[in-house]
């Protein structure tokens, strides 16, 4: 055998001696990148989940409350079967006799949101979304559309932005650089107050009246998340 010959022979043993290598390499990357994915995944799916959801496609109105000049004396609200977005909704009339009405969240759905939020869980990225429709557009006037309180401090929100006749879509972010205010200052509300306020949640107002005058309004799609 040639010199040639032998020195060829010598580099294919080596190649074939580190092949395996090349490979164990490759896997141990690749499983590294399934590892990354997967957490990711699982990361985003623990911050996606919703916190307290509320959808009003049960037999029964779960507890919610109108709240204000609505519904007659009384301050229960009509569950429609149908017609929401989808399935089933809430239904309130306005009696028009003065004030602001207002869809007031229940204790099952407000203790969820503080043992949630006492514990740590769902912060980031928390916001409260939900849909609303109304039965007219003129004569709107601005309130306070959205509000927190543990029975001693308020906090409110204003999207101002009234619902069409149609379902309309709101997201409504818990950061409290996006609007929040101390209703008792009229001041931006702190972090800190924001914190004190979701962990023990005794009020989760969300209005419903949008125009002077007699109306209907609906809602549906209540969640934290």
């Amino acid at each position: 055998m040639s010199e040639s010959e032998n020195a060829d022979e010598s580099n294919n043993r080596g190649k074939k001696r580190n092949l395996p290598c090349g490979f164990l390499f490759t896997g141990v990357c690749f499983l590294i990148f399934i590892v990354v994915i997967f957490l990711c995944i699982f990361q985003f799916r623990i911050f996606d989940s919703p916190i307290a959801v509320e959808n009003f496609d049960g037999e029964e109105e779960g507890g919610w409350l109108v709240l204000g000049d609505a519904q007659g004396e009384s301050e229960f609200p009509t569950l429609q079967k149908t017609g929401g977005n989808p399935g089933g909704y809430m239904e309130a009339v306005d009696d028009a006799v003065g004030g602001v009405w207002y869809w007031a969240a229940p204790e099952t759905f407000r203790k969820a949101v503080s043992d949630r939020w006492s514990s740590g869980d769902g912060r980031s990225r928390a916001a409260l979304t939900f849909d609303l429709r109304q039965s007219a557009l003129d004569s709107p006037f601005e309130d306070e559309d959205v509000i927190f309180s543990n029975g001693t401090l308020s906090l409110s929100f204003n999207h101002n932005r009234p619902p069409e006749i149609g379902w309309t879509s709101y997201k409504v972010s818990l950061d409290v650089s996006k609007g929040w205010v101390n209703d008792e200052f009229g001041e931006a509300a702190s972090e800190e107050e924001m914190e004190k306020v979701l962990g023990n949640l005794e009020k989760l107002w969300i209005r419903g009246e949008f125009r002077t005058g007699p109306d209907t309004g609906g809602i549906d799609n209540v969640i934290i998340r």
